[in-house]
């Protein structure tokens, strides 16, 4: 009989602790699921924001904003057809066109900024592939980014103190003049990230 009774006790307490546990794996498996896709189904020309998802069909749905996610969440087929998967394919970012345009996007944000001083060297074509790398989009889509061909003595080059093609700088645009960060050289995707999350930690401690 005692053992009948611990046995009805333990199912008793057991049941609930494994729905419990249930749900907690559930609830992990949705926080670590990532979207599919880098541009918002909405408006394919601007990148998501990583917060913004909807899962659809079990299928996390990057949006780029709070507007975007209502819309898409009233009528999901109306843009279901828009949704590009390539959030795990190397896509080159897309960013602003100038130099100026990035700094002063990162300044209103205020978002960190990053830019390419490009040409046609090697160190230029692997900043590119890191920058490139579906692993740094979360962080990289938080930024104000351009790519912007080197110029020995362009007022850009001169403010940053970059002085080759294939320099990545990542720059706190708020302080006057904008205060550069890091410089890079070369970078791994894995390196690159823990860089941009540096730089935001930095401009929040200001």
């Amino acid at each position: 009989m005692g053992k009948e009774r611990d046995m009805k006790s333990f199912a008793r307490y057991a049941a609930p602790a494994a729905a419990l546990a249930l749900l907690a794996g559930l609830a992990w498996a949705q926080a670590q699921a990532k979207p599919i896709n880098r541009k918002c189904p909405l408006k394919p020309d601007v990148r998501i924001d990583p917060a913004q998802t909807v899962t659809y069909k079990g299928k996390v749905i990057g949006l780029c904003c709070s507007d975007c996610t209502e819309k898409f969440k009233k009528n999901p087929e109306a843009y279901m057809g828009a949704v590009k998967a390539d959030a795990h394919l190397p896509m080159e970012p897309s960013g602003l066109a100038s130099a100026k345009a990035a700094l002063d996007s990162g300044k209103s944000g205020p978002y960190l900024c990053v830019l390419l001083f490009a040409g046609k060297d090697a160190k230029t074509q692997g900043l590119i592939k890191a920058l490139s790398d579906p692993s740094v989009d979360g962080d990289l889509g938080g930024c104000a980014y351009a790519k912007v061909e080197f110029k020995k003595d362009s007022d850009e080059a001169k403010l940053l103190n970059v002085s080759a093609a294939g320099t990545l700088v990542i720059v706190d645009p708020t302080q006057d003049p904008p205060k550069v960060i890091k410089s890079l050289g070369a970078a791994s995707p894995a390196s690159l990230i823990k860089e941009l999350q540096a730089g935001k930690k930095a401009m929040e401690k200001k």
